[in-house]
């Protein structure tokens, strides 16, 4: 099972590229909660399948992808809660 892991993580990997950057005319159609939800379902769980698959090539391109999203999630994250704590710094 765990050999199935990696190609599942890279589709979901897709999938989240596909909606967040070439097709965003599907987030418009979503309301703003579930379309967040539904970008940070697809991240977390393409990062979380690629981490428990198993070893190889294909662990490591999209182990390492969806790291560069993890990465952006925590900057993201870290500016929204300065913005909270600070008020509009960055404009």
């Amino acid at each position: 099972m765990k050999k199935y892991l990696a190609p599942i993580s890279l589709s979901l990997m897709t999938i989240f590229i596909l909606i967040f950057f070439v097709v965003p005319q599907i987030m418009n159609t979503l309301s703003s909660p579930v379309g967040a939800s539904l970008l940070l379902v697809l991240l977390l769980g393409s990062f979380i399948t690629a981490l428990f698959s198993e070893k190889g090539r294909l662990k490591i391109i999209v182990l390492s992808i969806s790291s560069l999203g993890m990465i952006g999630l925590g900057v993201a994250l870290i500016y929204i809660v300065g913005m909270i704590l600070f008020g509009n710094f960055g404009t």
